[in-house]
Order: C-alpha cells, then sequence, then structure tokens
C-alpha cells in the first residue's frame, strides 16, 4: 500500500497554490474522469541515438580555414596544420566501415614490414662494406713522403693482411719483393704497383699461408740482391719485378735461393702489360712450396 501511494505521488500531482483549482488541476481531473491516459513523451532508443550520431558526423561539415594575423605567422602555421588533420580526419570518417578497417590493416602492414627491413639493410650494408674493403683498399691513410711503390705493397699487403701477420714471425717458402719502378716515372711506377698487386694476391691464394712479403723493393732488381734479400730472411724461392724504361717493359723473375740459380724470367712489353694475364702466369711458374 505504501509503495502504492508513493508511486501514485510520483506521478499523479499538480501544484494548487493557496489550494485553489488552477487549469492544469482541472484538466488532470477531467482525464481521470474520463478514463483517458497521460500520453508520455516518446523515449529516445540507443540506436536512433547511435545513427543520429553517426549521421550527424558523416553531415559534419568542414572547419573554417583559419585567418592569418599580422605578427602571428607561427601560430598561424599552427592553426593550419590543425585545420588540415580535422579536416582530414572528417574526410576519412566519412568513407564506409568496412573501408576503414581495410586501410587500417594495410597501414599495419606498411608498419610491420618497414620494422623488419633496418636488419636486413645494415647486414646488407655490413657485406657490401666488406667486399669494397677488400676490392678497393684505403689510400687515404698513406703516409707522407711514401713512394708509389710503396703504395702498391699496402695494397698488397692489405689484401692479405691477415697471412702477413702470421709469416712475420715464420719462414715462408717464397719470398715477394715488391716491384720497382725508374723514379720520376708515374706511370711506370703505377704500372709495377698494379701489377704487383695482382701477382702478389693471385700467388698467396694458391699458396696460403707459404708467400712472404716485403714492404722495400730492390735497390737494384738483379738476381744477386734478390738471393742476399732471401738468404737474409730464410726463404728458399724470390719473386721480384722491374720495369725497364730504356726497353719499355716489365721483366718478372723467380730465384732460387739455395744454389743463386734463376727458375723462371719473362719481359712484357708495358704498352700491353695486361697485369691480370700476368699474374695468372707467374702463378703457374711457383714451384711446390709444400716442406
Amino acid at each position: 500500500m505504501v509503495r502504492a501511494f508513493l508511486r501514485f505521488l510520483s506521478v499523479q500531482w499538480v501544484r494548487a497554490p493557496g489550494g485553489r483549482p488552477t487549469p492544469a488541476l482541472e484538466a488532470l481531473c477531467r482525464r481521470l474522469v474520463c478514463g483517458q491516459r497521460t500520453i508520455e513523451p516518446p523515449r529516445k532508443s540507443r540506436l536512433g541515438s547511435r545513427t543520429l550520431g553517426r549521421s550527424h558526423l558523416g553531415t559534419r561539415e568542414y572547419p573554417e580555414f583559419p585567418r592569418e594575423e599580422p605578427g602571428q605567422r607561427i601560430r598561424f602555421g599552427f592553426q593550419v596544420l590543425g585545420w588540415a588533420l580535422q579536416s582530414g580526419w572528417i574526410f576519412f570518417r566519412r568513407f564506409p566501415g568496412w573501408v576503414r578497417i581495410g586501410i587500417y590493416i594495410w597501414l599495419g602492414i606498411i608498419l610491420m614490414s618497414r620494422a623488419c627491413v633496418p636488419s636486413k639493410e645494415h647486414s646488407r650494408n655490413s657485406a657490401s662494406a666488406d667486399r669494397t674493403t677488400l676490392t678497393e683498399p684505403s689510400v687515404a691513410h698513406e703516409p707522407k713522403g711514401a713512394t708509389a711503390t710503396t703504395l702498391g705493397s699496402q695494397i698488397a699487403q692489405q689484401i692479405t693482411a691477415e697471412v702477413g701477420e702470421q709469416l712475420a714471425a715464420g719462414r715462408p717458402a717464397l719470398l715477394a719483393i715488391p716491384f720497382s719502378a725508374p723514379s720520376g716515372d708515374p706511370a711506370a711506377q703505377k704500372l709495377a704497383d698494379q701489377t704487383f698487386a695482382q701477382v702478389y694476391g693471385t700467388v698467396e691464394l694458391s699458396h696460403h699461408g707459404r708467400v712472404g712479403l716485403t714492404r722495400e723493393p730492390l735497390t737494384a732488381p738483379d738476381l744477386s740482391a734478390a738471393v742476399e734479400r732471401g738468404r737474409a730472411l730464410h726463404c728458399r724461392y724470390v719473386l721480384y719485378g722491374a720495369v725497364d724504361k730504356a726497353a719499355r717493359s716489365l721483366t718478372v723473375s723467380m730465384v732460387a735461393v739455395t744454389d743463386g740459380s734463376l727458375l723462371w724470367s719473362h719481359s712484357y712489353p708495358v704498352a700491353a702489360a695486361d697485369p691480370s694475364r700476368i699474374a695468372a702466369e707467374v702463378d703457374s711458374r711457383v714451384p711446390a712450396l709444400e716442406d
């Protein structure tokens, strides 16, 4: 009974100032006597509110482009940036739902693929840097006053730096001496350096760990000087060469230190000298270096 009374008070009531009937009270009494129900305003459903919100978002107009005020260029730039972002977001939200989901998936795939690229690029760049180090020796660290012949020796040492360190404390079977060239002739010195680097690299690859290397060429590139250098370093064979400016040729020779005999020698015209071909022929003439 109490609950019914309270419910009645919460619905069926009107104000009557001073206890006098008002038009609202009279109208309510007439409706109650006639048996008419009070017409309740329609309730808004959640679905209707969502649909209205979406339609309002879909028909939302773009913001007005900001105006530039004097002396407010930086502020105007931020306002333009905000206007562009807001307009772009409104334009994006006007797409159908399935289109937006497809764009989200596409952006996720791109971000995941980008995250996996740096490690591969880093390994690829490291490998290319290693190949560059082996095939293109740096000349930036050339000491002052170094001759072109010394440069050729350094190039050959850089190609097989690890082997050179191992042979420094041992006794190599074959000693390679940088090819010499007349002083004051850059073309001859360049040919001698290139040919020696090619020859030394080829012979070292064929006889790994058995070829030694000196930094200085022979002062007098002849058989006796080569034998003397080989005996001083306890080698069995010596490989050396020199460019003869008068004969316009490059002569490569190989001698035996034990008896001082000439094993092989050949002269190549400077005009048609091919370092790769010379290296291959010299390598074929090297005797067995195994103990």
